[in-house]
């Protein structure tokens, strides 16, 4: 990590690191709702590989749920609203089992993709 003018700068690689190693699940969506990255919390939990979810629409794992609305949830959260509240969703894993789970979203800013989580 270092330090310029007065802004920190992490390197992309330790925060790869960072949010594959976080033991709850994480998925990260691109804003136009397809999946970017899933950790290994993630993949063991759904039952998949991490790329046989990377490039696939979000809908394909959460039941009844429009990748707008999570794309746009986030945005909302973003911008101070409803923030740091998560909310309930249902997951679906690779077997076909339905699994409620409590979801945090949020966006991550990067100077060349805009994902939300």
């Amino acid at each position: 990590m270092t330090t310029n003018n007065d802004h920190t700068n992490i390197r992309k690689e330790d925060v790869d690191q960072l949010l594959r190693s976080i033991s709850d699940m994480l998925i990260v969506v691109s804003p136009d709702g397809f999946i970017h990255m899933v950790n290994e919390a993630a993949c063991t939990l759904l039952g998949y590989m991490e790329a046989e979810l990377r490039g696939q629409p979000v809908e394909s794992i959460f039941a009844g749920t429009d990748a707008s609305s999570l794309v746009a949830s986030a945005m909302s959260e973003d911008k101070g609203q409803r923030a740091g509240r998560p909310a309930e969703y249902r997951c679906v894993t690779r077997y076909g089992q339905s699994m409620p789970i409590r979801l945090s979203r949020f966006l991550i800013h990067d100077e060349k993709i805009t994902s939300t989580a």
